[in-house]
């Protein structure tokens, strides 16, 4: 390093964590388990895979705390306080959707067992659950919203699940990386006009989350 270069910011112990963390997940996702090891983590960050043990005791948990914030950024979108079932899932699919714009990643890891791979067989379990969890809140939704009149009943409920979860993938890979992103509301708009029962009102277009 030149002298006249600013010195390097020193991250804490806990920001290191989470920089590791976040490209793990990065890692897995576009390249999968097989690749993934301490030497092509540490080549990531450029650092050496020696320092990684110094935030982690061994890889395992290094792929469990990985787990942990994956399942962190998916609860986020499933503490929704409104009481009409359509509006948790308008609230919820434009905070997952916001989500999944900000962190391409965990949408492939949802949509696939690379995680799971890269995990011991407690960890795997843990990462189905988190992804099982969005799709039961999706579907329960789905079901209260049906048993309110407001969404459609000619449709199966796991077959409505598809048409959610389609829109948000949809959405969030439709476009290429340097141009605008679709508005959420604008989407939610849409798959609300599919989803709703014949007789039911206008998209809701209250406090966007």
């Amino acid at each position: 390093m030149d002298a006249t270069d600013p010195p390097r910011r020193r991250l804490s112990a806990a920001a290191r964590r989470d920089q590791i963390v976040r490209v793990v997940l990065e890692l897995i996702a576009q390249e999968g388990a097989a690749r993934l090891t301490a030497v092509r983590i540490g080549r990531a960050m450029g650092i050496s895979d020696a320092a990684l043990f110094k935030h982690f005791p061994n890889m395992a948990a290094i792929v469990r705390a990985a787990i942990d914030a994956f399942g962190a950024l998916l609860q986020g979108s499933l503490e929704r306080p409104e009481a009409r079932p359509v509006e948790r899932l308008r609230a919820f699919f434009l905070h997952r959707l916001h989500l999944v714009q900000r962190h391409p990643e965990v949408l492939r890891l949802a949509f696939d067992e690379r995680l799971a791979d890269a995990a011991d067989v407690q960890g795997a379990a843990l990462v189905r659950g988190h992804v099982d969890r969005s799709r039961g809140f999706i579907l329960e939704c789905l079901r209260q919203g049906r048993d309110a009149g407001e969404i459609r009943a000619d449709v199966s409920a796991s077959g409505l699940l598809w048409t959610v979860t389609g829109h948000m993938r949809g959405a969030a890979l439709a476009h290429p990386p340097d141009a605008t992103p679709p508005r959420a509301q604008a989407v939610w708009d849409d798959l609300f006009t599919l989803l709703r029962a014949p007789t039911g009102g206008p998209p809701s277009k209250e406090g966007a989350s």
